[in-house]
């Protein structure tokens, strides 16, 4: 997937992604053939696609790449963009309402 968004961005005249990178077009290319080799020669079969696909993973894992999904974002709530409202805000409930509440809440306990 990574490899596909840096052929999409190649594609561009000026592409942000290499100026982040600091690479020029030909050093993106060449790292475009090196990992879609590695991932050609893994998808073989027989021993020289096994010894590929091992070669392939130890080559992933040494990048210290981690799924998106083990990380954690603390502090962040999802907006609401239509009412420009954040979720998680926890305010007390008025000594009012919680009279009620806590009248209703004992009411109805105890109609099973």
């Amino acid at each position: 997937m990574a490899l596909e968004h840096l052929k999409d961005q190649m594609q561009q005249d000026q592409s942000e992604l290499l100026d982040r990178l600091g690479w020029t077009p030909d050093e993106a290319q060449r790292f475009i053939d090196k990992w879609q080799r590695m991932k050609d020669l893994a998808a073989r079969k027989g021993s020289g696609g096994k010894a590929a696909r091992k070669k392939l993973e130890e080559a992933i894992q040494s990048l210290g790449l981690r799924p998106r999904g083990t990380q954690l974002g603390g502090g962040q709530t999802d907006t609401d963009d239509l009412r420009q409202m954040r979720e998680g805000s926890h305010h007390p409930i008025p000594s009012k309402l919680s009279d009620l509440l806590r009248a209703y809440s004992k009411g109805t306990a105890g109609k099973r």
